[in-house]
């Protein structure tokens, strides 16, 4: 009974709400490096990522996930682009 209730609160969720969720959580992906090193951080980070996602809208899912994924890369891989312009 609890689950199904559940269940409706996240269906009833628009995109956009979903879609700036995940974003969020990509963004505090940032966190898990340095210089803030919150390492504990990892148990918390992926589950508004894993609330994001729905099991009847999988196309929405792709979209939410691929903005997940790139923003994520940007935000961890900064480091990179420092060490050039340092290294250069």
């Amino acid at each position: 009974m609890m689950q199904e209730s559940m269940f409706r609160t996240i269906a009833k969720s628009p995109f956009w709400l979903r879609l700036f969720i995940a974003c969020l959580a990509a963004s505090l992906l940032s966190m898990l490096i340095r210089p803030l090193s919150l390492h504990w951080l990892h148990w918390v980070v992926y589950l508004p990522m894993i609330w994001a996602l729905q099991p009847d809208t999988p196309k929405q899912n792709r979209w939410i996930s691929f903005a997940y994924g790139t923003i994520a890369v940007f935000c961890i891989f900064r480091w990179i682009a420092e060490t050039i312009i340092l290294f250069s």
